[in-house]
């Protein structure tokens, strides 16, 4: 802080073993580092954060950039994490905040409305509030909520990373990565189908999650290698099937084919509709069809990701960054 006028904090940044989580981390350093205020970038863990938080809401400045983690966060999915964007938002509302692209998912129940006009209160309260959405519903919803925010519509952050695709040999490997939460909503029977038809694509199955078991928390400095590691896993494949939002944006980001499938959220089918133009990436509505699209994903094989056509989206979240740290 000494030396730099103003800095950039990504506050509140995970440490658990969900890869996804950790990817956008990653990506909104780099989107950063290709801004050139890479340097300027400092992290507070989560832990940290709940520790401390007080104490930081004396330190950082007004003028220094709060930076909120992407992802599932807003609404009644994961309380916690909707907890946790409330309170950021509310302790520094005299802060310049930023949002990366998230989904928010409020259930259909009185609790659904309650969570909901409590985003409303806090979001509305905020004077300098920037908010990226990935879907349209989120759009919508936080249109409404924050109507003084700037609110854009734009893919996962993860999607402008244009470096992942590479000449790694590929295996005669599927990856089964589906969802074992509460998010999931393939039934056991749609499972034997898809081991049925990966065998028919005469693939061995491999099952793989992006989500680890860590004995050691992720830091900002394993962090790195666990991506890139997960990537590889990736791109080392012929065909990945999953129900899981990272697990169709690993595929894209690496070229591999894909046959991907809806959650409960619908976050999954919203992400898609970034990826519709990649011709070996095909989402599956009905059962019926995972035969057909395993093959057809297979016949296309690896194509090398360009983020051209998301390009105009992340320069406007660049545009507003660079306006609310001269602001």
């Amino acid at each position: 802080m000494k030396l730099r006028r103003r800095i950039v904090v990504f506050i509140a940044t995970p440490t658990h073993g969900n890869l996804g989580d950790q990817a956008i981390v990653y990506a909104q350093q780099a989107f950063f580092d290709r801004m050139g205020l890479g340097d300027s970038v400092f992290q507070i863990t989560r832990e940290q954060y709940y520790s401390t938080a007080e104490r930081l809401a004396e330190i950082i400045r007004k003028t220094d950039l709060i930076v909120v983690d992407g992802g599932g966060n807003i609404g009644t999915l994961w309380p916690v994490e909707n907890d946790k964007m409330i309170d950021i938002i509310s302790r520094f509302k005299g802060n310049p905040i930023v949002v990366f692209p998230e989904t928010a998912f409020f259930e259909a129940s009185d609790e659904g409305d309650r969570t909901l006009q409590e985003v409303k209160r806090v979001y509305s309260a905020h004077s300098n509030l920037c908010i990226s959405c990935r879907d349209e519903e989120t759009f919508r919803l936080l249109k409404w909520a924050a109507p003084q925010a700037r609110v854009m519509l734009m893919p996962d952050i993860v999607l402008s990373l244009n470096h992942a695709s590479g000449k790694s040999p590929r295996k005669e490997v599927a990856l089964l990565c589906l969802r074992e939460d509460k998010e999931a909503v393939i039934e056991k029977q749609v499972r034997s189908v898809i081991a049925e038809a990966i065998c028919h694509a005469n693939l061995e199955i491999r099952e793989i999650s992006t989500v680890q078991a860590h004995l050691q928390p992720i830091t900002r400095r394993t962090r790195d290698g666990a991506v890139k590691q997960i990537l590889d896993d990736f791109r080392s494949a012929s065909l990945v099937v999953t129900d899981r939002l990272h697990g169709l944006i690993f595929s894209a980001v690496t070229g591999t084919p894909c046959v991907v499938l809806d959650n409960v959220s619908g976050k999954v089918s919203a992400g898609y509709k970034w990826l519709e133009e990649i011709p070996n990436i095909f989402f599956c509505s009905k059962s019926d069809d995972i035969k057909l699209l395993v093959r057809a994903a297979v016949t296309q094989g690896p194509r090398r990701y360009s983020v051209d056509r998301r390009t105009d989206y992340y320069k406007m979240l660049q545009c507003e960054i660079e306006r609310m740290l001269l602001g």
